[in-house]
């Protein structure tokens, strides 16, 4: 394929059943056999369906591009995600899909938060070292990559973003989400008097 750029229409998670010849061949593949061998990637067995199309070399019109994000836009991109809903958590927004967190608004609203693994924050903070950086600690350890707002371009957001869905989704699946336990009040046992 010629430089030019692909732009990202869906993201979707099917089922192994959904993967049908007639989806190969719309795929531009001979076969779902063909479509594995070079769709598949990873060792996990969850499969998403993502609808882009490409622009060729100067159909992207480059002053429509921002050159920062604002907090609209970051909300914009994380509630775009299938099945995503605002929360808050300790008093700043939140982003979960399946009651978990995968991206983050801080207080001050100039930095954002996505769950990324810790190779994926790797890979964004070489790539845009101004735009994304490790959250402190354990945490930023664990791949909770720091964002930028003022840095970081909407499609590079929305690829960091995208990653850290489908981290989440799959960790979901993978496990169930912790359930407290129901304890029962202590009955008070009467005291044995006796001889002392």
């Amino acid at each position: 394929m010629d430089e030019g750029h692909i732009v990202v229409d869906s993201i979707a998670p099917i089922a192994g059943t959904d993967i049908t010849y007639d989806l190969a061949r719309e795929s531009g593949f001979e076969s779902v056999d063909d479509l594995l061998g070079i769709a598949k990637h990873g060792s996990g067995d969850k499969a998403y369906l993502i609808r882009f199309h490409y622009l060729p070399p100067g159909a992207w019109d480059t002053s429509r591009v921002k050159t920062h994000m604002r907090e609209k836009e970051f909300r914009r991109i994380a509630l775009g995600m299938e099945g995503a809903v605002e929360g808050a958590h300790m008093g700043h927004p939140d982003f979960r899909v399946n009651s978990r967190i995968f991206a983050t608004l801080h207080d001050d609203r100039a930095f954002g938060m996505v769950s990324l693994t810790p190779d994926q924050q790797k890979e964004f903070m070489r790539a845009h070292p101004d735009a994304f950086a490790p959250e402190s600690g354990a945490w930023g350890r664990a791949g909770c990559t720091r964002v930028t707002l003022a840095s970081v371009h909407e499609e590079t957001l929305g690829e960091a973003m995208t990653l850290a869905w489908q981290n989440t989704v799959s960790k979901a699946a993978s496990k169930p989400t912790r359930k407290r336990a129901v304890t029962k009040p202590a009955r008070k046992r009467a005291a044995k008097r006796g001889p002392r």
